[in-house]
């Protein structure tokens, strides 16, 4: 998002590139951002006041109104100056002196937020990045405060590239990003329509808008026990009895008899926010629960202890034994990766990083959410956006749990088509999803779009059909819904057509085969989505 005065500028700054640069060529040239990092290769015009440039890590998009220089290279003189007549750069790095010179030659970066996101996860994205721009001289220091180190990179020839995590909890991102603390804020809760609204009368933004939230990665809270423990599922009923305290032995869920021991991660965190949010609900945590700033910390600790059980990120499980999830509509999910991926399961969620609306930190953003930053990623423990398809044992199990839940006969019409539509298919492990009440993508789906369409021109993938199977809640009458649903569907093949990809049907099933109950918000959300089958 620029200001006037940046859009100007962008636009001239973009014209002169594009001048500058023969058509049919891929011009190389050297990118310094305004905070210090610098990007070398192929320049390609993505749209106006935006610059691509193709990188060893794929293509980054680069704001105009965030570059510091563009130098122009010569193949044979990588050092030259640029060939022709550039807007008038800030100082270059090295060139300013005294305290300018510190601001102007270090590029920094402050995140801030989620210890779920910022205890390992960014720390290796970072590192990757820093890898990315040429900075491989990579140390962390310690800061002043657990949960808080700093990232110092250097490379040959070259200023640092700095980075500070503080990484306490997901309610910090927005307080930070209000006080002007932090450029990128973490959260593994999206952000709330109280902070939305307080962020944005302070002038910085929509941030939930998809220019300002990203999703990073997806999780599931797991729900863990001892290893020893017999139990292999609860009920979210019977989770929220234990955690609050209602029910207070393991003799009372077919365990053997003791006292339970309950462990939670603190009030600052996201996962807690998650966990109070989808199972709690109304109800206090007991307040003889344990509590803990740290994801390992509480699983190791759940390990220890035969009567223990909490809650923690699903890339944290350890050494302890997660348990499968029964809903009260008689759904039942384990926590797999393609399951969170489809954000079926009831308790998985979204990672995010927001970022503040003068696109300053762009580059890094768009690192992150390369798909070259995906097996970083997964390495990391967490589930990444990669699509791939779904195994035979989910089909079975899917069309048998649609065929018990259909109950009017407009239900069961919807279910038997759909059944028709997707057998002998595979699901892909995306499901697209909307602002409520409407067919306009949320923020996950608009770049999810980009993901599908590059899934979709593998080999694997060609010439064969795809189906948008489009869905909505059970709220309201039947023949909107399937009319919504349908819209829905049909708004994710034009953003396929009109990005190239092969002609999908689309097709709208109302409210036939949920994947949640259609009894709290968030079953109905996790209703409303289209899906996407091959045949």
């Amino acid at each position: 998002m620029f200001k006037p005065w940046s859009r100007v500028r962008a636009a001239y700054v973009f014209v002169l590139l594009a001048a500058s640069v023969c058509p049919g060529v891929a011009q190389q040239a050297r990118v310094t951002t305004k905070d210090g990092n610098v990007f070398v290769g192929a320049i390609e015009p993505v749209e106006k006041g935006v610059y691509g440039i193709q990188t060893s890590y794929g293509l980054i998009r680069i704001p105009a109104s965030s570059v510091r220089q563009i130098e122009m290279l010569d193949a044979s003189q990588p050092n030259a100056a640029p060939p022709s007549p550039q807007p008038t750069p800030l100082p270059a790095a090295g060139q300013a002196s005294g305290a300018a010179a510190s601001a102007l030659t270090l590029g920094k970066l402050r995140l801030a937020g989620s210890n779920t996101i910022g205890a390992k996860l960014i720390l290796k994205l970072l590192e990757g990045y820093a890898a990315g721009i040429g900075d491989n001289q990579i140390r962390w220091v310690a800061g002043a405060e657990p949960e808080q180190q700093s990232l110092i990179a250097r490379g040959s020839g070259r200023d640092a590239f700095l980075a500070d995590v503080s990484a306490h909890g997901s309610s910090t991102a927005f307080t930070a990003l209000a006080s002007g603390a932090a450029d990128i804020g973490m959260a593994s809760r999206a952000i709330k329509p109280e902070e939305i609204q307080q962020l944005a009368a302070l002038g910085l933004g929509d941030f939930s808008s998809a220019q300002q939230e990203h999703v990073l990665a997806l999780d599931g809270v797991a729900v863990l026990i001892n290893a020893a423990n017999p139990l292999s599922k609860l009920s979210l009923t019977q989770i929220a009895d234990i955690f609050s305290g209602a029910k207070k032995d393991w003799s009372d869920f077919g365990g053997k008899p003791g006292p339970i021991a309950i462990y939670s991660r603190d009030d600052k965190s996201g996962t807690f926010d998650t966990f109070k949010t989808l199972v709690l609900q109304d109800r206090k945590l007991d307040e003889r629960a344990k509590r803990f700033e740290s994801n390992e910390d509480l699983s190791d600790a759940v390990a220890a202890n035969a009567n223990g059980i909490g809650f923690a990120s699903l890339a944290y499980i350890r050494n302890a034994k997660p348990l499968a999830i029964a809903t009260d509509c008689g759904l039942e999910f384990s926590p797999s990766e393609f399951l969170v991926k489809t954000e079926d399961y009831p308790l998985s969620r979204r990672l995010f990083l927001y970022s503040r609306s003068d696109d300053s930190h762009a580059p890094f953003i768009e690192y992150a959410l390369s798909a070259a930053a995906q097996k970083t990623i997964a390495d990391a423990g967490f589930i990444n956006l990669a699509i791939g398809p779904s195994e035979g044992s989910y089909i079975a199990a899917r069309f048998a749990h649609a065929d018990r839940e259909a109950e009017t006969r407009a239900e069961k019409a919807s279910t038997k088509k759909f059944d028709s539509l997707a057998q002998g298919g595979v699901r892909l492990s995306v499901a697209f999803r909307f602002k409520s009440g409407t067919a306009t993508l949320d923020s996950r789906a608009v770049r999810d779009i980009d993901r599908l369409v590059d899934v979709l021109k593998q080999p694997a993938y060609r010439d064969r059909q795809i189906a948008l199977a489009g869905f909505s809640d059970s709220v309201g009458q039947a023949t909107r819904n399937m009319a919504l649903s349908r819209d829905r569907a049909e708004a994710v093949a034009s953003a396929l057509r009109k990005r190239g990809a092969t002609s999908p049907v689309a097709v709208g099933f109302g409210a036939a085969a949920p994947v949640a109950c259609d009894t709290t918000p968030q079953g109905l959300e996790k209703n409303r989505r289209v899906e996407v089958w091959i045949r």
